[in-house]
């Protein structure tokens, strides 16, 4: 169905790999800080309510928080179930399983 999206899911984890690989290790502290600060939008989550302290950001906090709580309700409720595209790094014969396994992300 979405086919067009392999190739381009190739490209990134393949210039990702051949960035690990040209860098070394030292890259990985700041891609799992990178990772860490994107985890379910913690970063946008603290900073809105960081603004619902302040009387004069109140209003964009709330707007924000209802935004993410939104967002998060199409994507993670609606639109991952109506896709239901297979995660390309559980299937072991992938190429996306090799990029993870090397990255010491799956064990």
């Amino acid at each position: 169905m979405f086919d067009f999206i392999l190739p381009f899911d190739l490209s990134v984890a393949g210039a990702a790999d051949k960035l690990r690989f040209s860098c070394g290790r030292f890259l990985t502290p700041v891609m799992k800080a990178i990772t860490l600060s994107g985890n379910m939008g913690m970063i946008f989550v603290i900073s809105a309510f960081i603004m619902l302290f302040f009387k004069k950001t109140r209003r964009f906090g709330v707007a924000a928080l209802i935004a993410i709580a939104l967002g998060f309700l199409f994507t993670n409720v609606i639109l991952k179930h109506v896709i239901a595209r297979e995660r390309p790094f559980e299937n072991v014969s992938s190429k996306f399983y090799t990029y993870w396994k090397a990255a010491g992300a799956l064990n």
